[in-house]
């Protein structure tokens, strides 16, 4: 009797409710995520999104099982710097190229800049032709690691002089001004600083990671964040973890650690990259960054480079301005000419802010270079009296050459 009542009710009717959802095991894609993608003509981006908060996106799921839901985890990073941390592979890279691609679907390239440091293991150079992606730089590329930094130093220095000179009292005001066309573009708008591998810079970089330290101070009063991952909380000094406000924790080498909870952080799973915590103690699941609805991590390169490519086909205006490097080589005549009312002669580029490095003979009338064989010292001298010959003329200098 039992199995007949069984077979005749067995899929009639609207099925109870299932009190537990499903493990957290499966990460969603951004696609999943985000409202339906649309091509405009403000690229691809989410139906109706102009709507939502600047700087505000989903990353990932968050598991509330005493509500029986699971809801976006949302990130506003609108006046805040933003760190993941976690133990080697446990998805703190694949959390920060989830990050630059949500941002990438939800905001134009003029209104967000992403200049990455990859320390890690090259995962966010499949990045690096976004037209929201300025730069990439590898721990094999010194040069620019160097002109990243120096260029949002210079932007911070503009930025001061620009709010200084027009009374403007924050970052919400200079958005509403460049939204309304009532102040001229410099060519940014939010800047991302992402650094991913933030222990190789304390181990290998020490004055990237002061100046990074200053950015983090000063840079969200005019809109320069930064993202880092970590994979403990120790590595971050009290002077950089005071200036993080949105952090996120995956599974910890040390459970103990944890700056959330240290019972809950022993409940993430050992071999579950991705899986973590929010501050609110509540499990988190980071979203994968690719939008062609596959749940996968096999090929999760290829879905990469198809996102960026979908991303990178949909807008047609100005990108994400690039990272100035030096030179490989200077001609002569790029050089200004020597200014006759000052004994400052023209010599080269400096790295930081690529404007001409003078040999002023008013300041001090020696001059010394100290350099290995086949370094460039002869070259340099010649540089340096071909500018003597310009700027005076033979009654007026003279040169004696000892070679």
């Amino acid at each position: 009797m039992m199995d007949i009542l069984v077979d005749r009710l067995a899929g009639r009717g609207t099925p109870a409710r299932k009190v537990w959802l499903p493990p957290l095991d499966v990460p969603p894609t951004l696609d999943e995520l985000l409202p339906a993608l649309q091509e405009t003509d403000r690229g691809l981006r989410p139906v109706d999104w102009d709507t939502a908060p600047p700087l505000t996106t989903a990353i990932g799921l968050i598991d509330r099982p005493f509500d029986q839901r699971r809801d976006p985890h949302w990130l506003a990073l609108a006046s805040s710097n933003f760190v993941v941390v976690g133990r080697p592979q446990s998805g703190k890279s694949t959390v920060l190229r989830t990050l630059i691609a949500s941002m990438s679907l939800t905001h134009t390239p003029e209104a967000v800049q992403f200049y990455c440091l990859d320390f890690g293991g090259g995962t966010l150079t499949g990045l690096g032709e976004l037209p929201h992606v300025g730069s990439v730089a590898t721990r094999l590329e010194p040069d620019r690691i160097r002109r990243t930094i120096a260029e949002i130093n210079a932007l911070l220095a503009r930025r001061e002089q620009l709010f200084t000179r027009n009374r403007i009292d924050s970052m919400a005001t200079y958005r509403r001004l460049l939204a309304s066309a009532s102040l001229p573009s410099d060519g940014y708008g939010d800047v991302f600083l992402v650094v991913d591998g933030w222990g190789t810079v304390r181990s290998d970089y020490e004055e990237i990671e002061t100046a990074i330290t200053q950015i983090a101070g000063r840079g969200l009063g005019f809109g320069v964040h930064v993202v880092l991952s970590i994979q403990r909380w120790m590595e971050l000094r009290p002077a950089l973890r005071d200036l993080i406000s949105t952090r996120l924790e995956l599974r910890l080498g040390d459970p103990s650690e944890s700056d959330f909870d240290r019972r809950v952080a022993n409940n993430v799973p050992e071999a579950s990259p991705g899986r973590g915590l929010v501050p609110e103690k509540l499990h988190f699941l980071s979203a994968l960054p690719r939008i062609d609805g596959k749940p996968t991590i096999e090929d999760l390169s290829d879905g990469v480079a198809e996102m960026v490519s979908r991303v990178k086909d949909a807008w047609h205006g100005p990108e994400a301005l690039a990272v100035r490097l030096l030179p490989r080589e200077l001609p002569y005549s790029q050089l200004p000419a020597p200014n006759p009312a000052t004994a400052a002669i023209p010599i080269g580029l400096d790295e930081n802010t690529l404007s001409p490095v003078f040999a002023d003979f008013d300041a001090e009338p020696h001059f010394l270079i100290i350099g290995d064989v086949e370094s460039g010292k002869s070259n340099l001298l010649r540089t340096l009296l071909r500018g003597i010959t310009t700027r005076w003329t033979s009654d007026e200098a003279k040169i004696i050459t000892l070679d």
